[in-house]
C-alpha cells in the first residue's frame, strides 16, 4: 500500500487573503483566513489529485511495481530522487539514467529506461521512496474552477464556523463540488 507524505509544503497559496476578504466582503483582517485558505487547498488537492502550488512530496512503496510508478499528484515538475533498500538492507539511490519520467501524463509516471529494469529490493515496508516536486508554479496557473470552489468552501466554513464547532449538521453542496470534479486526475492503477 503506497503512502504519500509532504516533505516541503507550499510556501504560497493559490488564493491571497485579500481575495478571500473581497469574496467574504470583509473590511478587516481575520486571523483564521490563512488557515481556511490552506484547509481549502488541501481539500481541493485531495478531491482532484492535483498539487495546486509547488510542493515536495515523498511516495513510499513496499517494492518497485512490475512496470511503472504512478505518482499521485499532478502536475509533476521533477523527480528529485528514487531511493530503495537493496536485498542486503543497504539504502541505494537509483541513478537518473536508470529511469524515464513522464511529466506530460496525468497522473505522471516513471518507468525504467530503455533496456533497464527496476532493481530488487528487500522485502520490507517502504522499501522504495520517490521524492518529487509537483504543483503549479504560480497561482495564475491554478484552474479557475478550483479557485472558485476554494472560495465557496471558505465562505461556507467562515459563515458556519459556529455550527461546525458545535457539531450541528453541515450542509453538503454537490453543485459546488462539481467545480473541482472536472479537474480530478484519475489513477486507475493499484500497487
Amino acid at each position: 500500500m503506497p503512502a504519500l507524505k509532504t516533505y516541503a509544503a507550499p510556501t504560497v497559496e493559490p488564493l491571497t487573503v485579500d481575495q478571500v476578504m473581497e469574496h467574504l466582503r470583509l473590511d478587516e483582517y481575520e486571523t483564521m483566513l490563512p488557515l481556511l485558505i490552506a484547509s481549502a487547498r488541501v481539500s481541493a488537492e485531495a478531491a482532484t489529485s492535483l498539487a495546486l502550488m509547488t510542493q515536495t512530496l515523498d511516495l513510499y512503496l513496499d517494492a518497485f511495481p512490475a512496470a511503472e510508478i504512478i505518482l499521485p499528484r499532478s502536475p509533476l515538475q521533477s523527480v528529485t530522487s528514487i531511493t530503495y533498500t537493496d536485498t542486503d538492507g543497504a539504502t541505494q539511490t537509483l541513478a537518473a539514467s536508470e529511469y524515464l519520467v513522464d511529466t506530460a501524463s496525468a497522473p505522471p509516471r516513471i518507468v525504467p529506461a530503455y533496456g533497464k529494469s527496476w532493481p530488487s529490493t528487500r522485502q520490507q515496508i517502504n522499501a522504495v521512496q520517490v521524492r518529487f516536486v509537483c504543483g503549479h508554479t504560480d497561482a495564475a496557473s491554478v484552474p479557475a474552477d478550483v479557485k472558485a470552489w476554494m472560495l465557496l468552501s471558505i465562505g461556507t466554513a467562515y459563515e458556519h464556523r459556529e455550527s461546525i464547532a458545535t457539531g450541528e449538521d453541515f450542509v453538503e453542496m454537490p453543485h459546488i463540488d462539481r467545480l473541482v470534479a472536472a479537474n480530478r486526475v484519475h489513477n486507475f492503477t493499484s500497487y
